[in-house]
């Protein structure tokens, strides 16, 4: 079941959900219960001047890296006290919304939604490569959303929003080497939130279909469709946002209309939160624990975290 209360706690500039964390169980609905008591099961609350928080990924040193767009920076946040820190501050209106790890390194990708460019960033805050620019060809980009590595190959997915196409690039280079985009039934319109199944095929959320759809990151097959379903059902969809995949193989699906994280998990079941106020992105470490989601815009932005019980 889920359990929880929240309320609003606004700072000099900002909002953040105060309370005790939500707590999402087995089943088609959600339900208030008693709150958590564990103090580490809180909500972050030292995000200040944080004006819109996307996506988030772990930082080398336990922290959390969160992209902040209208910022032009990514942050480090903590969950013990300590004060956050920016790991790299854009001077030249770089627009950071999707990041992810690259593994066996202290880098990350971002994706720069302004200048429809993909970027790897070091340890240090320097830019190793950028990649594309504005367009529909091989080597560009309209509105490059999230991005996330392939540990099977080592390859960037990079989900391009107006071309309604997933694009590879090579960690290494930056460099175009493929792209996915089914046809028919099946064509993306709007691709933007993209995680990796524990069997290293690739969720995408099809922002404009109102799915998320599980693709074979080996010949671009459609595998698996969910979300489209009757209005008021537990697993309905209408502009799902983020996603994320969890220890679990749990898939997470932020819906900014709905205001909800849907779960659909791997057993069948389908859990969700209804209590989320404009939620963009949503992470999970593939190593378990508790899933962040963040969401909101200034004055009103968040990163809360969430222990699920499904």
């Amino acid at each position: 079941r889920a359990a929880g209360g929240a309320r609003q706690f606004f700072a000099s500039n900002m909002a953040v959900v105060v309370g005790p964390d939500f707590a999402a169980g087995e089943g088609n609905h959600q339900q208030h219960q008693p709150p958590l008591e564990e103090p580490a099961l809180a909500p972050f609350l030292n995000i200040e001047g944080m004006t819109m928080p996307r996506d988030m990924c772990e930082a080398p040193d336990g922290g959390l890296l969160v992209t902040d767009w209208t910022n032009n920076r990514v942050n480090i946040v903590y969950y013990n006290g300590q004060a956050p820190t920016v790991a790299v501050q854009f001077d030249d209106g770089t627009e950071p919304y999707g990041i992810t790890r690259v593994p066996g390194t202290l880098d990350y990708i971002i994706t720069d939604v302004g200048h429809h460019r993909v970027l790897r960033i070091n340890e240090r805050g320097e830019i190793v490569w950028t990649s594309g620019a504005r367009g529909a060809g091989p080597e560009q980009f309209d509105w490059p959303f999230d991005v996330k590595v392939l540990a099977s190959s080592g390859r960037v997915v990079v989900s391009d929003f107006n071309n309604n196409r997933l694009q590879l690039l090579a960690a290494e280079s930056g460099t175009v080497v493929g792209s996915i985009a089914p046809s028919g039934d099946m064509s993306f319109s709007g691709p933007i939130g993209l995680a990796v199944d524990r069997q290293g095929n690739i969720v995408v959320v099809d922002q404009n279909n109102d799915r998320v759809m599980v693709v074979s990151s080996e010949d671009g097959q459609v595998l698996r469709v969910l979300g489209q379903c009757q209005a008021g059902a537990a697993g309905q969809l209408d502009t799902p946002c983020g996603v994320a995949v969890d220890a679990a193989d749990n898939i997470l699906v932020v819906d900014q209309t709905l205001n909800r994280l849907v779960v659909f998990c791997s057993n069948g079941h389908i859990a969700h939160i209804d209590t989320l106020q404009e939620p963009w992105g949503v992470y999970a470490s593939p190593s378990g624990g508790p899933v962040y989601v963040s969401g909101g815009d200034h004055p009103s932005s968040f990163v809360i975290r969430i222990a699920l019980h499904v």
